[in-house]
């Protein structure tokens, strides 16, 4: 069974309750729970969250959308992914960030297949999404491509604006 687990949290000290944020009328989790819905390889979907009251709203969307949840430690995320597996019986798992639903594969090799330059704002990507995302676009024709080092916090404080991440995009 491919299980996706989607790790959010309320409790974020950069961006609180980012993933209950309306985006176009849904919260950030519901765009990613319908998403992954749309998967035919995925089997179940669940929300791994903490033991804390104020997950309620995530927890609410997730029932409203027929989501599995699990709730587990708040420091050790490993051991709550892990816990959250094994209480669904999962035998593969794909780990799904619940605050980033703007990562679309299908669309990015579309675009850039058109062979015209792209601008891609990094947001509040990880590494590791900014390399899928410009791995993808290079195997799919994209010779001109320019990431844009963004703060997703808004005023910025010196401390907010991470510059030294700008040396990992080259």
């Amino acid at each position: 069974m491919v299980a996706a687990i989607i790790q959010a949290r309320m409790g974020s000290t950069r961006f609180p309750a980012k993933s209950a944020r309306l985006l176009k009328g849904l919260s950030i989790l519901e765009h990613i729970i319908i998403r992954l819905q749309q998967v035919p390889e995925i089997d179940q979907i669940q929300l791994a969250t903490t033991e804390a009251e104020t997950e309620t709203p995530l927890i609410e969307i997730a029932k409203k959308h027929k989501v599995a949840v699990f709730q587990g430690s708040e420091e050790d995320v490993l051991k709550r992914f892990i816990q959250a597996g094994k209480e669904i019986e999962a035998q593969h798992i794909v780990r799904i960030c619940g605050d980033t639903p703007l990562t679309d594969i299908p669309l990015l090799r579309k675009v850039a297949s058109t062979g015209k330059p792209m601008i891609i704002s990094t947001g509040m990507a990880t590494i590791a999404e900014l390399d899928e995302t410009v791995r993808v676009a290079r195997e799919n024709g994209c010779k001109d491509l320019i990431l844009l080092k963004c703060t997703s916090t808004y005023p910025s404080t010196p401390e907010n604006t991470n510059f030294a991440t700008i040396p990992h995009m080259r």
